[in-house]
């Protein structure tokens, strides 16, 4: 291998980052990886209307800061005599309501209409309208199915069962849990319910000779999928609350709803559903739009 070619390959990360370092925008924020870019601007009340008698649906006036983060980003590209592929440019707008709709709809070049999603996949997580994370559970246990059936042929070929256990452990639990942080705590007791029952199909496939799931689980020395996730979201707090420089730590919030000494299952359901609305609210404040 040339020693040009060599370097240019072990540098290219670095380089890439140094060269779009200087794509930057006036309002807004934006994130960038590798050679995606995610600009993202919050809307203020003022800059909304919501219909009257009703609370399920939101209208968008002109979103001035969108066209402009496209205007300035292509206007980067032109200088640096790159060329932006428009087909792959997205608009994505977050909000808690049922329908959603942008009065003008944002354009590149003057000419090609920016298509608007209903989700769109941000590092590794599909983000839909409005956070119910559906379409990320879907992905996901589509993609454990697959790897799941790979267990199946295993253990048909005569695989023993703790080489199937590790292989589940360092495949298919890394696929699910991906990124949960900032997913699992949105997401309702259905789905996670749906994600336990890939753990089940799994752990039936590889502990065929046990006959209920709390004794599967013991047999491969692992606790629920639920549990798992949990303990990731925790520990990945606790990184942010001992790391005084970390740029989320003032996203934390602390618990200040007390609930009465008696109460009913209603009043108990009410502060869990008003809680994790105020999680999607701040949510929506990080990443309220995606282009």
């Amino acid at each position: 291998m040339p020693l040009l070619y060599l370097y240019r390959t072990l540098c290219g990360p670095t380089l890439w980052l140094a060269f779009v370092n200087s794509l930057t925008f006036s309002s807004g924020n934006a994130i960038k990886y590798a050679d995606d870019t995610t600009a993202y601007y919050p809307l203020s009340k003022s800059a909304t209307i919501t219909t009257t008698n009703t609370k399920s649906e939101v209208k968008f006036e002109p979103p001035d800061i969108g066209q402009t983060l496209i205007d300035e980003c292509q206007e980067w590209a032109i200088q640096n005599k790159m060329r932006l592929n428009a087909e792959k440019t997205k608009c994505l707008n977050i909000a808690l309501k049922k329908t959603i709709t942008m009065n003008n709809p944002l354009s590149m070049n003057d000419q090609h209409q920016v298509e608007s999603v209903t989700n769109a996949k941000l590092l590794g997580v599909t983000l839909d309208s409005h956070l119910s994370f559906s379409e990320h559970i879907t992905a996901i246990r589509k993609s454990a199915s697959k790897k799941i059936h790979g267990l199946l042929v295993l253990k048909q070929s005569g695989v023993d069962q703790t080489s199937l256990t590790h292989l589940y452990q360092s495949r298919i639990i890394p696929t699910i849990s991906h990124a949960s942080p900032a997913w699992y705590p949105f997401i309702t007791d259905h789905q996670k319910e749906e994600l336990e029952k890939t753990q089940r199909l799994a752990l039936r496939i590889i502990y065929s000779d046990e006959e209920h799931y709390c004794d599967r689980l013991a047999a491969a020395n692992i606790t629920t999928l639920c549990e798992t996730l949990n303990q990731h979201c925790h520990q990945y707090t606790s990184k942010i609350k001992n790391n005084p420089d970390h740029l989320l730590r003032h996203r934390l919030i602390e618990r200040t709803v007390s609930r009465p000494k008696r109460s009913n299952s209603k009043l108990s359901d009410f502060y869990l559903k008003k809680s994790r609305t105020v999680k999607r609210s701040l949510a929506i404040l990080c990443n309220p739009s995606y282009i």
